[in-house]
């Protein structure tokens, strides 16, 4: 199936996963083989013997999180990423999930809702990020800054509104129609 041939009502992230889908698929399945994700499943950490199914994730979504790691920690991916030797305690997996969640789904106009802890975590590492793992949990934290986390809260805002504003202006030419 050719990209022309694909229907149109859908959003620009749809078009670069299918464009990508081979390139980014090989890349994530490689990702998955490093000994750092020894016990990654989609709900997380648990344990750390087993090598990660690849068939169990939903490469999609680890794309897109991929994607708005890298936009909305550092507003560009041109823009060099400062070296955090710290990890964020306060913005865990558990609460970025949601916050990434949130970009995810105001990007693709409500097509993808959901991310799972185990996507963030990949797609997080593909996007260039390390993570601490917290003992005993299916929690880690990230090398993210507060100013990092500032940046996507903003991107969060910016969507929201334009989100917004677009749904608005249907919403009255619908009804002028």
């Amino acid at each position: 199936m050719d990209i022309k041939d694909l229907p149109q009502d859908k959003d620009s992230l749809f078009y670069d996963w299918y464009r990508e889908k081979e390139k980014v698929s090989s890349a994530i399945e490689d990702a998955l083989k490093q000994t750092v994700l020894l016990g990654l499943t989609p709900m997380g950490f648990v344990g750390s013997k087993n090598v990660p199914d690849a068939s169990e994730f939903d490469f999609e979504r680890v794309f897109l999180v991929w994607d708005a790691a890298g936009w909305c920690f550092y507003s560009t991916l041109m823009k060099p990423k400062p070296e955090v030797t710290e990890y964020n305690e306060e913005y865990n997996s558990l609460i970025l999930c949601g916050l990434i969640e949130q970009v995810v789904n105001l990007e693709t106009w409500g097509r993808v809702s959901g991310i799972t802890y185990g996507e963030l975590i990949l797609g997080m590492f593909m996007a260039g990020y390390k993570f601490k793992r917290i003992p005993r949990t299916k929690v880690c934290q990230f090398n993210i800054s507060d100013k990092n986390v500032k940046h996507l809260f903003s991107c969060i805002e910016i969507r929201m509104k334009n989100s917004l504003s677009h749904r608005g202006r249907c919403c009255t030419a619908a009804a002028l129609s």
